[in-house]
This record gives structure tokens, C-alpha cells and sequence, in this order.
């Protein structure tokens, strides 16, 4: 069991030492401290938290982040990847894998541009993968029948973050069917993508999430270019969304996600839009990337994508030091406890009316609030449309647009 590792940042084109995260046995804490030498290149891989300096910084324990600093706990698997985990360390004898084990297991087959050594090292081939396989891999890991097939899951990206099975993967944009393991890069006709499997027969929220990327693209917000995969047997589709942190020219973006970034829990502690929104302003001091975040509020207020907790906002940093708020990934349909969204909106967290958009929008100077409002509406209409187009069932159809419904109705009779 390791209580010490070292960070990189390899950028592609640039690469870094970053430092050390240490465990002390005495204290029942990690710590972490940054290379001298890397003090000097100005990066700040968490501003807010651990910003660049010659001193120590001790963790605060904290369930969700494991422990270590949210700007590295980010790099770790959710749920189902440490599931994946679980079965290869009981290989060697270990029952218990600390958070810096896990970091080594991964190396560099994570996401973002940290690296973490001495890692876990396996070869990948070249070879194309076929999902129907890999799906069957995920129902025998789910029933605890595993064989060797973890070994195919870790080498396909199974430590990925997420509490649903899904895969680091390549695809070939001229035929989604070849699909090989990534590279991590664009590279002869493949590009960079996470897929997600279904672990059953049922391919719903495959569905879903891939009607939602389009209905979020004609809400005028960022999102990846996003794939529906047809598998070859039992007509199961997988869905695919491009991969943000990897560049066209190859290089890499260091990212953190919201709750990485304030090195706060994602699912015990209360957040709310208006903190979302003042992180971005100081991180990236760019006011479009503000009122882009204000576009995924009004979406996922009004798309009851209500599943929009701390983890699923993200920011990234390029080779220059230079931080944006990351492309929207993870929206869709969540009926949410109590039919509530996760982070608030001035104060409320379920039925905000105009006012509360408008309250947010007056502080952070969004001129064009209502245009936001009015087109995130039209796009949210299309789903009964798109929902047949891609085959869901009338009462699932139902099931969704009922609650989407209700929130157009409401703030249309609020304008």
C-alpha cells in the first residue's frame, strides 16, 4: 500500500513535475507539497484551494474527495470504476486501497493532464473492440462473475469517473462501429470519446442523454459533438460524447471540477448557481463564460436536468496557464429527491420563477437573460419530436416531457 506519490502535468506539448501527496500514519491525513522547481512556472492546478507556494498543505478529510485535495481526488473513479478496481487489487492481496494506491493504478490513463507515478502499467492493443463484449463484461462485473475480463474493462478507461459503467475509447468518425482503445489523441480518422454502457438490455437513458446533447445544442450552450452508437446485436445503442480534455493538435487541458476546485463534498454540502457563477468570473475573467453558465442553469432548471451537482461543472486550463469553464457533459432527464435540482438558484432549488433568473442575471451584469430564457424554451419543445425520432416509447415520452412541460408553462405565464 503506497503513502506516497508523485503528480506530473504532461500538457502534450509541455510537461512538469508538479510535486508530492504524502501520507502520514501518525496523523491520519495526506498532505501535499509542490516541487521548488515547479513553483516557478505560474500554473495554478487549484487556485482557490492550494494555490502555488513553498509550503505544505495538509487535506481535510473529506468522504467524497477520499481524503486528499479535490483537485486530485477528481482524478479518481467514481462508484462503478472503483468497483472495477476492487476486483484487480484483491488480485495482489489488497483489500483496503488507499486513494494514493488508486492514483498509481490509474498513471496516466485518466482524465485531464495530471499524471501520477510510480503507476500500475499495462499494454493496450490495437485491436477493435466490439461494446456488445464489453457490455457482457460489465453484466458479469455487476453479478460478480469476473474472470479475466477486468483486465479488458482497465484497459478500456473501466476506472473512468461515474457511478454508471462508461469507457475512455476511440472511435472512427467515418464508421462509429470500428472502436479501438484510446490513444488519447485524434489520430488516423479516430477520435477521443467516453462511452457509456448499458448494463442491462435497456439502452433508455443511452436515449435520453444523446436527445438532451441535441436540445442543449439548440439552447446555444457548448457541448461536444455527441454520438449514438448502433451495436450489433440486440439493436442496443451506446452513447458517446468527444472527449474535452484532449485538443485537436494533441495536447491535453489540466481540469477540476467545481467541487475539485473549492475542495468541497459534491453530495453533502448545499451549492447553489450564484457560487458557481463568482468561481468563474475569478478563475477565468472572461464574462461570456459567465453567461454561459447561466445558459445550463436555465436548462437544467427548466429540463429538469436535476442531476446538476458540483461534479458536473468542470473548468479546464491549457498549456498557457489560461483557465475556461469546461463544455457542458453528464445533462439529462433526473426526477432529482422531491423533484428537486441539486444546486439552488437564488435561494430555491425547485419551481423558480422569472424573478429568481432575473435576480441572478441583474448581478452578474447578463444583459440578454430573457433571449436565453426564450430560446432554452423552444429547444426544450422539440423533445416529444426528437423523442420519436430516436424510438422512445409514447409513455416514456410522457413520463419526461410531463414535469419539462410544466416548468415552459409556468415561466411562459411568468413573462
Amino acid at each position: 500500500m503506497k503513502n506516497k506519490i508523485n503528480v506530473a502535468i504532461d500538457f502534450g506539448s509541455v510537461h512538469h513535475e508538479v510535486g508530492i501527496i504524502q501520507y502520514s500514519k501518525t496523523m491520519n491525513r495526506y498532505f501535499f507539497a509542490y516541487h521548488k522547481e515547479f513553483l516557478s512556472t505560474g500554473y495554478e492546478i487549484s487556485p482557490l484551494t492550494i494555490p502555488l507556494a513553498d509550503k505544505t498543505y495538509e487535506a481535510e478529510y473529506i468522504a467524497d474527495l477520499h481524503g486528499i485535495h479535490g483537485v486530485f481526488a477528481d482524478s479518481l473513479p467514481d462508484s462503478w470504476g472503483m468497483k472495477v478496481q476492487d476486483i484487480e487489487f484483491e488480485k495482489i492481496g489488497i483489500y483496503d486501497p488507499t486513494p494514493l494506491d488508486r492514483l498509481a493504478f490509474l498513471g496516466k490513463y485518466s482524465m485531464g493532464a495530471l499524471r501520477y507515478y510510480p503507476e500500475r502499467t499495462f499494454e493496450k492493443g490495437d485491436e477493435i473492440l466490439n461494446l456488445a463484449y464489453l457490455r457482457k463484461a460489465v453484466q458479469n462485473v455487476i453479478e460478480g462473475d469476473v474472470g479475466e475480463v477486468v483486465d479488458e474493462l482497465l484497459h478500456c478507461g473501466g476506472s473512468a469517473g461515474g457511478a454508471r459503467p462508461k469507457f475512455l475509447l476511440d472511435i472512427n468518425k467515418n464508421n462509429l462501429q470500428y472502436i479501438r482503445y484510446t490513444r488519447g489523441g485524434f489520430q488516423d480518422e479516430y477520435i477521443p470519446v467516453i462511452i457509456k454502457i448499458p448494463s442491462s438490455n435497456d439502452d433508455l437513458w443511452q436515449r435520453v442523454e444523446f436527445i438532451y446533447s441535441k436540445m442543449v445544442a439548440n439552447a446555444g450552450i457548448i457541448i461536444p459533438p455527441t454520438y449514438l452508437i448502433k451495436g450489433k446485436q440486440n439493436n442496443l445503442v451506446y452513447f458517446a460524447i468527444e472527449r474535452f480534455d484532449i485538443l485537436k493538435n494533441g495536447n491535453k487541458l489540466h481540469t477540476t471540477t467545481f467541487a475539485g476546485l473549492i475542495n468541497k463534498s459534491f453530495s453533502k454540502e448545499k451549492h447553489d448557481y450564484k457560487s458557481l457563477l463568482k468561481a468563474i468570473e475569478i478563475i477565468t475573467k472572461d464574462h461570456t463564460q459567465v453567461v454561459e453558465c447561466y445558459k445550463r442553469m436555465v436548462f437544467s432548471y427548466l429540463g429538469c436536468n436535476r442531476d446538476d451537482h458540483a461534479k458536473n461543472y468542470s473548468f479546464c486550463m491549457d498549456n498557457n496557464g489560461n483557465w475556461s469553464f469546461s463544455p457542458a457533459y453528464d445533462i439529462g432527464f433526473s426526477k432529482g429527491q422531491f423533484g428537486n435540482n441539486t444546486m439552488a438558484i437564488n435561494g430555491k432549488t425547485v419551481n423558480p420563477i422569472v424573478k429568481d433568473f432575473r435576480v441572478i442575471a441583474k448581478e452578474f451584469r447578463i444583459s440578454n437573460w430573457l433571449q436565453i430564457i426564450l430560446q432554452t424554451i423552444e429547444a426544450l419543445k422539440q423533445f416529444p419530436s426528437l423523442a420519436k425520432e430516436f424510438d422512445l416509447h409514447d409513455t416514456i415520452i410522457r413520463r419526461i416531457f410531463t414535469p419539462i412541460s410544466e416548468n415552459l408553462r409556468r415561466i411562459e405565464k411568468d413573462l
